[in-house]
């Protein structure tokens, strides 16, 4: 690839994270930052309106991944996202549950159980 083919492709890539700092903020850590950029994103609906979420249970809906699968969506390894997961959680951001040994799922808690979305009503 020369220095032309790789401007073509660097303005036409879709490879690309949407990523805000405020979310490092709220998360108090880069890749957690990066991470709840990529929740924010799934819990948001679709260019038509819709959810991106499939599970639906206990009244919510979650997003349900492998630690593998973390990789792909924002290139956090495995032990990455269990440190990540957990502050997270421990900030009382997200609520999370295994459904097997290798599946777990998570969702945003609903903004009036914690201060996250408070972050975001600030003049």
């Amino acid at each position: 690839m020369n220095i032309d083919e790789f401007l073509v492709w660097e303005t036409k890539t879709e490879d690309t994270l949407d990523f805000k700092r405020i979310y490092v903020d709220v998360a108090g850590d880069l890749l957690a930052g990066i991470a709840l950029s990529v929740i924010i994103y799934w819990h948001l609906p679709d260019k038509n309106g819709d959810t991106r979420l499939r599970v639906y249970q206990r009244g919510q809906y979650w997003i349900a991944s492998t630690r593998h699968e973390w990789w792909d969506r924002a290139r956090i390894t495995p032990k990455q996202i269990d440190r990540v997961l957990t502050i997270l959680r421990d900030k009382q951001i997200i609520e999370t549950k295994n459904s097997n040994s290798k599946v777990s799922q998570l969702h945003i808690l609903d903004c009036s159980s914690n201060h996250f979305w408070n972050c975001f009503l600030m003049p």
